[in-house]
């Protein structure tokens, strides 16, 4: 078996946590970008244009902060879905922008895909183009 590194022969005695802790700097530009933006009146508009696209409200209700968080990301920093996805479910910052600091839940490439259709509009006329 050459070319496989050696495993320790003393394991921890405790497990390490793959939860990592990362403090965001309050001055980082998408920590500035959540907390300046209204998101209650990103949702209300979304929710609007939502309605009117969708022919029945069937089936699981969207997490719509999370998807605008996701939106506004992918514009800011003009990537695909699956980079988007990838830097949302692993950088602190993007995973604040999109409201998921507490949870485990990312919304996968499909999903973002699905929404920007309906947010697209919205993130590019809220108050973070300026940024």
């Amino acid at each position: 078996m050459a070319g496989r590194r050696p495993r320790s022969r003393q394991p921890e005695l405790f497990a390490r946590s793959k939860r990592s802790i990362i403090e965001i700097a309050p001055t980082h530009r998408l920590v500035m970008i959540t907390d300046e933006t209204d998101w209650t009146e990103l949702e209300e508009l979304v929710q609007e244009i939502r309605r009117r696209k969708l022919k029945n409200e069937a089936g699981r209700p969207p997490h719509l902060r999370a998807l605008i968080g996701a939106v506004v990301f992918r514009a800011l920093r003009k990537m695909t879905y699956r980079d988007t996805e990838d830097q949302i479910r692993h950088y602190a910052p993007a995973r604040y922008l999109c409201g998921l600091t507490e949870t485990d839940w990312t919304p996968d490439a499909n999903t973002s895909r699905t929404s920007s259709s309906c947010s697209a509009r919205t993130a590019s006329t809220s108050s973070t183009s300026t940024w």
